[in-house]
């Protein structure tokens, strides 16, 4: 816990006339107020400016003189609910920011005579001037244009947006805080933003706008409190971020809230200095020899974000030291199990090898809809709340939230069901804690092979067009027919049929490539029956899979459960200029699929061999192609002289003279 929280709050309904008043900024102020005297007592150092207080001179001069008296082990903290706006920035600038704009605070004499806003590019000095003393520095901005605030280099029904206008006229570089930029000018240095370790907790990314509902609060600030009154588990500013990121989707379109770390601020520290049991974990940061660059042993399988917005940042530490951080690194490229890397503050020695911990926020869980009775609740957020020992990767929502996945607890029953199918994934009976438990274990295998489904490479330089990943149906008279559609439905005439079709492929690039194929099975399971080097060809090849028996079918379905009639699989194929191990994907499914009790756990879906082991080469690009599978178990088949009965005879097929053919029936997606 820290020792003392210095906190200035600002908050601005009543603009002068050319500016449009607001309604929820107070009361964002309010609210915040309220938490901060509730949690942090007497150790909580608070000052407010509003409306008209809410000026210039005295932002900035309690940004000094307040938020200044936070030492090493305190908390320095900044909010601001307000307008938000652009102001053309000073041509000077024009090297480091292309957009040409300023992203400023709108204070309440920001644009009377000659004052401007309260930029993001003065906002950095003030910042690195409180940084001096060692505080833990948090920044919240509930406005527009919040995003990237304090960065180093369509309207809604009842909803108000926190902006007002833009002023095209570029600012003078003397009037950004006391000259500094022109002083760094004039003493012959080029212009740069200083920099500090500090969090910002933005309503909303850069372009976007924020907004405040009839309620009379920001719709970013509410879900803050809503998150910090319900904490659930360990309350880190990650953890806080993805709930908070959650609730505001779910109110506003076209508004993602951002938190962004600078200068190694740890992402999994606890909010506002509090204690929390959630680490990001360690990662080992190697030389590659091969590259020529330095690397970290951890990509996109293992859930680093692949949006090319997105810059994943680290502390590194000497082996030898982890308690003392010898710097920061950043991601320039994330590859499918390694990611390279760029250092900042120090250099690396080749030959050494270093520890790394993620400091940035990462991509967001899997939400799931939480069913349950008030004291379940408290009991799920209690438990939520003890070490696990791996960070989960799903999050707990209200029960209107529209998620995929819902836990329903009833009495001593809880049930993992898919939503719109109403269907039973898993589920435990018997003690809260153990149910609990053996829930969350299988909602981290869901949301694994969820990820595992979704993964893809948006910034690759290969072209997906080069690898021809596709499906080959063999008919009755063992002819070939090449299936170009997305979709194939195989057809469970009785239990244990072959699945006789072929997976071929083809690399025409010129290079080795590492095909990886994956399997992700209706009981949520990852396995990789193929992981194999391929040489450029012009020719497709069937993807061959060991097999106890050669004249056996690579893949062999297994009998649907009794009373279904449809599953669905998808295979998926990894393409990669590395080879990707095996084990990083393979995930065993949920155990006891589709049961409350425990059950005889047979395999479902395909089985596979052994996959070979092949040469790696290391330029760390891939991407991916994925075709889905539904499993459908015919019905019969409709004959000359038979009818046909469906669903329990609801619905019957008449016999005709002139058609024979199966029938399966399957829902509409």
């Amino acid at each position: 816990m820290a020792q003392s929280i210095y906190a200035l709050l600002v908050g601005i309904n009543n603009y002068p006339s050319h500016i449009t008043d607001l309604a929820g900024c107070v009361n964002d102020v309010g609210n915040v107020r309220g938490y901060l005297r509730d949690t942090f007592g007497d150790s909580a150092h608070i000052v407010e400016l509003l409306d008209s207080d809410a000026n210039r001179e005295n932002v900035i001069r309690e940004f000094r003189d307040h938020l200044g008296k936070a030492q090493a082990g305190d908390v320095a903290l900044f909010q601001y609910a307000g307008h938000g706006a652009q102001w053309k920035s000073a041509p000077e600038f024009s090297s480091f920011n292309p957009s040409g704009w300023d992203e400023g605070l709108v204070l309440h004499d920001s644009r009377n005579g000659n004052n401007y806003d309260l930029a993001d590019k003065e906002l950095p000095i003030l910042l690195a001037e409180t940084a001096k003393n060692g505080p833990h520095i948090s920044v919240w901005m509930d406005c527009c244009h919040s995003g990237s605030a304090t960065r180093t280099a369509a309207d809604f029904s009842q909803l108000t947006k926190r902006q007002t206008h833009t002023v095209n006229e570029p600012r003078p570089l003397e009037s950004y805080l006391d000259g500094y930029y022109s002083l760094m000018l004039q003493s012959g240095n080029p212009i740069y933003l200083p920099s500090s370790r500090h969090i910002l907790l933005a309503a909303c990314d850069r372009k976007q706008k924020a907004w405040e509902g009839k309620n009379h609060q920001g719709i970013f600030t509410q879900s803050l409190m809503a998150t910090l009154n319900n904490p659930g588990q360990d309350l880190s500013y990650a953890s806080l971020f993805l709930r908070c990121r959650e609730f505001v989707r779910n109110h506003v379109i076209n508004q993602d809230p951002q938190f962004e770390t600078y200068a190694g601020f740890r992402a999994y520290s606890g909010f506002l200095g509090q204690n929390t049991n959630v680490t990001s974990g360690r990662c080992t940061v190697i030389f590659d020899p091969k590259s020529h660059r330095w690397q970290l042993n951890r990509g996109a399988i293992h859930g680093l974000s692949t949006d090319p917005d997105h810059v994943t940042t680290m502390e590194v530490y000497s082996v030898a030291n982890l308690e003392a951080s010898l710097g920061t690194a950043r991601t320039t490229q994330i590859g499918a199990q390694t990611s390279s890397l760029q250092f900042d503050g120090f250099n690396p020695e080749q030959g050494h090898q270093y520890q790394a911990e993620l400091t940035s926020m990462p991509s967001a869980p899997m939400p799931v809809a939480l069913i349950a009775e008030v004291e379940v609740r408290i009991d799920v957020d209690n438990i939520m709340r003890e070490p696990s020992g791996q960070i989960r990767e799903f999050v707990l929502v209200e029960t209107d939230c529209p998620t995929t996945y819902i836990v329903r607890v009833e009495a001593d029953t809880w049930r993992i069901e898919h939503r719109e199918t109403e269907k039973l994934i898993a589920g435990a009976r018997g003690d809260s804690r153990d149910c609990a438990l053996h829930v969350f274990d299988s909602l981290n295998r869901i949301a694994h092979w969820e990820r595992t489904l979704g993964l893809q490479n948006h910034d690759t330089k290969l072209d997906a067009a080069d690898i021809d990943f596709h499906l080959v149906e063999i008919d009755d008279a063992d002819i070939e027919h090449r299936v170009d559609a997305p979709d194939f439905t195989f057809d469970v005439k009785q239990d244990g049929d072959m699945f006789r079709e072929k997976l071929k492929a083809r690399n025409t690039t010129a290079q080795e490539l590492h095909f990886s194929l994956m399997y992700l099975g209706q009981d949520y399971s990852v396995a990789v029956p193929c992981n194999m080097a391929v040489d450029p060809t012009n020719e497709a090849f069937e993807l061959v899979f060991p097999t106890d028996d050669a004249k056996e079918s690579p893949f062999l379905f297994a009998s649907l459960d009794k009373g279904e009639s449809e599953a669905q699989c998808f295979l998926k194929l990894l393409v990669s200029t590395e080879r990707v191990d095996d084990f990083l994907l393979q995930t065993a499914g949920v155990e006891d699929f589709g049961r409350i009790k425990d059950f005889n756990s047979d395999t479902r879906g395909m089985s596979f061999g052994a996959a070979p082991k092949e040469k790696i080469t290391h330029n760390n690009e891939w991407f991916t192609q994925t075709i889905s599978i539904p499993v459908i178990r015919q019905n019969g088949a409709v004959r000359k002289d038979k009818d046909v009965d469906l669903a329990n005879g609801k619905i019957v097929i008449k016999a005709n003279p002139a058609l024979t053919a199966a029938v399966s029936m399957a829902s509409e997606n």
